[in-house]
């Protein structure tokens, strides 16, 4: 998905590492900014239940609101 916000644009890629741990990279300007990876924890319920399990930005985007909006859009 790719959105604008506060002066800056980025969006985040979806790769599927496994059937229960979604990767999103964090890209800002065609440079990474950062990760998300995302645990599928039930599966069997309607709708499926997910959980950040990790969360990453790099120092030189922190600071500039990219980590929260990229969590939103995640979850």
């Amino acid at each position: 998905m790719r959105f604008s916000m506060l002066n800056f644009d980025f969006f985040v890629d979806r790769l599927t590492i496994s059937s229960v741990i979604y990767s999103y990279l964090i890209m800002q300007s065609d440079k990474l900014a950062g990760f998300v990876l995302v645990r599928k924890i039930a599966a069997d319920c309607e709708p499926p239940k997910f959980s950040i399990a990790e969360f990453f930005i790099l120092k030189k985007y922190r600071k500039r609101g990219i980590g929260k909006e990229s969590a939103l859009k995640v979850i």
